[in-house]
């Protein structure tokens, strides 16, 4: 029995290759370029992507970039990233919203789209719920060929979450401690940050 699809608030979830593929990630791309014309300001509207470590995840985030680039919303590519850093990256370089590709604690054949709004959290219901319409619906916003939006790239996500998180701990106290710590990020995206 195959896996469905699973579309919730904060995005989508499924099998890669069977229930989640490249086309439904550029159509889920399409339809959340399409909320973010029809509901903010469409001057200057980017969007940040990151993923996680799936082998499936940089497929993944072509086909969303694809759909977001064909509705003329120019994309930020974080590349290797966590999904705090994501929300971190989005409010501080002023994007309408960020996508994380991740299947969070789920096994490797799983993979998923996480949206987020310019706030750094995921759509309310009411947005969600629109979102998921202009998807099902294939009603979307596109640009003309002269308004395709762009890419560019950004590597400082990860030094970015390092300065929040620092700029709110008493780093000499914990220094002063000595403690030793082990980790484990199981090859995923949060090593190099860790």
């Amino acid at each position: 029995m195959a896996e469905q699809l699973i579309i919730s608030v904060s995005g989508m979830r499924g099998i890669f290759g069977e229930s989640l593929t490249t086309d439904i990630a550029a159509d889920y791309g399409r339809a959340f370029g399409t909320y973010l014309k029809d509901n903010l300001t469409d001057q200057g509207l980017f969007v940040c992507i990151g993923r996680d470590s799936r082998p499936s995840g940089e497929e993944l985030k072509a086909a969303m970039t694809a759909g977001l680039l064909s509705t003329g919303i120019d994309v930020v590519d974080l590349g290797l990233v966590t999904t705090p850093g994501v929300g971190v990256s989005l409010r501080e370089l002023g994007c309408a919203g960020g996508v994380i590709i991740t299947a969070s604690h789920n096994p490797n054949p799983y993979n998923g789209i996480k949206l987020l709004l310019n706030n750094g959290m995921a759509p309310p219901p009411e947005a969600a719920e629109k979102i998921k319409t202009y998807y099902f619906k294939k009603q979307f916003n596109l640009a003309g060929q002269d308004n395709l939006g762009k890419i560019t790239k950004d590597e400082e996500a990860d030094n970015r979450h390092i300065e929040k998180i620092l700029g709110i701990i008493d780093k000499e106290l914990i220094s002063e401690k000595k403690f030793k710590v082990a980790l484990d990020s199981v090859n995923g995206a949060g090593g190099p940050i860790t």
